[in-house]
């Protein structure tokens, strides 16, 4: 990794706009790496946490998994030393690198002492909400889920965030003020970057960005 990269996690249940996020990342100029991605996920990330979920009995359909055992330093190692793998493969010469997975918010201490292990202490996380009725109707009309299911599952995310994000420096969007308003993005610029978002940067996000990302 290069000294003092720089990271931005972003997290958040499915549906709830954390790929809209990651758009606007790259065109901020934060880099996504150079993975294979599908819908700005790195794909090799995203079949590991696929993985550490399975060997917990877990999926992200249903997101129960038992808290301590994300703490255990012998059963996690493995998974720990593949995600630091991939992320010095993929991002090893980003000086502001980001990568986004709404699982993460179920494995956010694997995640934590990766980073940890890698030396990134520059580092930030985008928390992305949405309200969760529109997150049912969301699913919904992808995966057929079933609203009850959905609602226990939008519970278990946004609390497992929480408690995964104590300690860590984050900014919350909520995705349909996102859509509707620049501030929100200007804000998680000057967060990164240090300095006012610049007026060619502004458009090309403004055109980016439109109702229909909201996927109903």
């Amino acid at each position: 990794m290069r000294k003092n990269s720089k990271a931005v996690i972003v997290v958040g249940m499915h549906r709830s706009g954390t790929t809209a996020m990651m758009g606007c990342l790259e065109l901020m100029g934060v880099s996504l790496g150079s993975g294979r991605r599908s819908l700005n996920e790195n794909l090799e990330l995203q079949r590991v946490n696929d993985l550490i979920l399975r060997s917990y009995g877990s999926s992200w359909r249903d997101g129960s998994l038992d808290k301590p055992s994300l703490k255990n330093k012998r059963v996690n190692d493995k998974f720990v030393a593949r995600i630091k793998n991939i992320i010095e493969k993929d991002f090893g010469k980003a000086n502001i690198f980001s990568f986004k997975d709404p699982r993460l918010s179920l494995l956010l201490p694997i995640y934590k002492r990766a980073l940890n292990e890698l030396g990134i202490k520059d580092r930030k996380f985008i928390f992305m909400r949405r309200p969760a009725d529109q997150v049912a109707k969301s699913l919904l009309r992808r995966d057929r889920m079933l609203e009850e299911l959905t609602l226990k599952l939008y519970s278990k995310y946004v609390g497992r965030t929480k408690e995964g994000l104590v300690g860590e420096k984050f900014i919350e969007v909520d995705f349909g003020k996102m859509l509707e308003n620049m501030d929100l993005l200007k804000m998680v610029y000057t967060t990164i970057f240090n300095k006012n978002m610049e007026e060619d940067i502004m458009k090309s996000i403004e055109s980016f960005l439109n109702p229909k990302l909201k996927h109903f």
